[in-house]
């Protein structure tokens, strides 16, 4: 959330509803905001093969993260020997194990990355899943 969103929110209810009619949704929710839509913008326009080599790169960089910050995919990807440099398609997808429920509360810790402030970290509940 942007800085003009944590100022509105402190606005009387009656005000706060005419502001967020009038300011752009790129000031009240940020300059990440902003740069996500120019480029969902943009993407709406690429050819499916560009599309495709966009989610890839994306996916790529999701699981170098996933290896690089947290604990449990660091370990999981040395033991299967899985290289997310080495991903060419989203199939590459099946030579992880799926993470299970039994799994997270074995590993609730070593899911954690890195490289973030677990001081802001909230537990929550939900209302549980049969899936």
């Amino acid at each position: 959330m942007g800085t003009t969103s944590r100022l509105i929110k402190k606005t009387p209810n009656i005000l706060q509803k005419k502001l967020y009619k009038v300011i752009p949704f790129h000031y009240r929710y940020g300059k990440k905001f902003k740069q996500t839509l120019d480029m969902l913008l943009k993407s709406e326009l690429w050819s499916e093969d560009i599309l495709k080599d966009h989610q890839l790169k994306q996916l790529r960089d999701l699981l170098i993260h996933c290896k690089k910050n947290i604990p449990y995919y660091k370990h999981l990807f040395k033991s299967i020997n899985f290289n997310p440099l080495e991903v060419t398609s989203i199939n590459d997808l099946q030579l992880i194990p799926v993470l299970t429920k039994n799994i997270i509360k074995k590993e609730y810790n070593s899911l954690i990355a890195n490289n973030i402030n677990t001081s802001k970290l909230k537990d929550i509940c939900t209302s549980g899943s049969t899936g």
